[in-house]
């Protein structure tokens, strides 16, 4: 288990998740690497964070929904999982009212991020932001026609979405897309970022990438990370 310290909240370590959608189907991918806070009566003395790898992509018991959440794990876990218990059949057209209901009846105290994906009765994908300005809660719920990141959006790995994602992607082309970009913000912030899983939808629903296929997909996106670097070098 590895451990740091961090004194302020505002030091919070980050997390990176991704969520992609197009008419072929949709992938949410992440790290894996998580912090558990120290105690509260340790907060503030330097005390250490633990670390540890776990899921951050929650699939719901009929595969037809899935949610990635990102910042303050604990928050972010209730309110999916509230989500995945209240939401999924609802009709599209309340469905950010709905959420904002639910948030709300939970009235978070921390700020948290979440990537909402539905297969049912078309593609969707949501982002939703919680943050606090001046202990002023606000939600923002946006539904996203293309992709959206939770978590670490300004590392420098985003350029690879923003520069390659196009809307009529297929399944496979979103997926390795998704993982390039995971390994190369990996790769600027080793210390925050790590671990990898996928999930991708299918006719049957959300489905986990196994292990053994996301540490091959892993491997190959850091070799072409190699690659390019030789070909910008003008390296043979």
């Amino acid at each position: 288990m590895v451990r740091f310290s961090y004194d302020r909240l505002e030091d919070f370590p980050m997390t990176l998740q991704i969520g992609m959608i197009s008419p072929h189907g949709m992938v949410l991918a992440g790290d894996t690497w998580c912090y558990r806070m120290p105690l509260p009566q340790f907060q503030g003395t330097g005390a250490l964070w633990d670390g540890y790898f776990r899921s951050k992509i929650k699939i719901s018991a009929s595969h037809r929904m899935a949610i990635s959440s990102a910042v303050e794990m604990d928050m972010a876990d209730k309110v999916a999982d509230q989500l995945l218990a209240e939401i999924e059949q609802v009709l599209p057209e309340i469905r950010e009212r709905e959420i904002h209901r639910i948030v709300g009846a939970i009235s978070p105290r921390q700020e948290f991020e979440c990537i909402v994906a539905f297969l049912d009765p078309q593609y969707a994908l949501y982002s939703l932001q919680y943050r606090n300005f001046g202990n002023e809660p606000h939600l923002t719920v946006i539904p996203m026609l293309g992709y959206c990141t939770a978590g670490d959006s300004m590392n420098p790995a985003a350029f690879w979405p923003m520069r390659y994602y196009k809307r009529d992607l297929g399944i496979s082309a979103l997926k390795r897309l998704a993982v390039h970009m995971l390994v190369m913000a990996s790769e600027q912030s080793s210390g925050n970022i790590r671990g990898l899983e996928v999930v991708v939808s299918s006719d049957s629903g959300f489905q986990r990438i196994p292990e053994e296929e996301c540490q091959r997909m892993e491997n190959e996106a850091k070799q072409q990370g190699q690659d390019i670097a030789r070909l910008v070098m003008g390296e043979t």
